[in-house]
């Protein structure tokens, strides 16, 4: 059974999850600042979770390693994201693999600390997922950053004609 308090913070999880899917789906406002936040958060959470999750094994963090990875498939995939203009802002959509990657492992990792009783293997597992999916949030976010310089330029030649 699930304690009230618990309760709460699912409802608050399960609104969160559902405000990132609109805003992957169906675009956000352009923001330098989020496009860096954003990464930044999720690379403190995940070697926060390693830390918290295997204090005193150091052979675990080897799990870091995966953020690499994942930031060159991140810089891969993330050519699936795209931006557009809607009332002359300048909004982008993030990539569904990347985004869907993060989804599953996000909800196996709120799973695994509500439902399922603690195992070191899969928690490393899911970590690790985790890791990676920083990764490539990281390459994306680069990508976009990137990017955004030539939908600008795109954009005035076409106001222009």
């Amino acid at each position: 059974m699930i304690s009230p308090e618990a309760g709460v913070i699912l409802i608050i999880i399960a609104l969160i999850v559902i405000r990132s899917s609109i805003r992957a789906f169906h675009g956000r406002r352009y923001s330098r600042a989020r496009l860096i936040r954003l990464p930044i958060l999720y690379l403190i959470l995940s070697v926060a979770l390693l830390l918290v999750d295997f204090p005193r094994t150091p052979i675990y963090y080897s799990v870091m390693l995966l953020i690499p990875a994942g930031y060159a498939m991140g810089t891969r995939f993330g050519t699936q994201a795209s931006f557009f203009y809607r009332s002359n802002v300048l909004y982008f959509k993030r990539s569904p693999v990347i985004f869907i990657i993060w989804m599953c492992s996000f909800l196996a990792r709120i799973s695994l600390e509500f439902f399922v009783p603690a195992s070191p293997m899969i928690n490393l597992i899911i970590d690790a997922v985790l890791s990676f999916t920083a990764g490539m949030i990281l390459g994306e976010s680069v990508y976009l950053l990137s990017s955004r310089k030539d939908v600008m330029e795109s954009n005035s030649d076409n106001s222009e004609i």
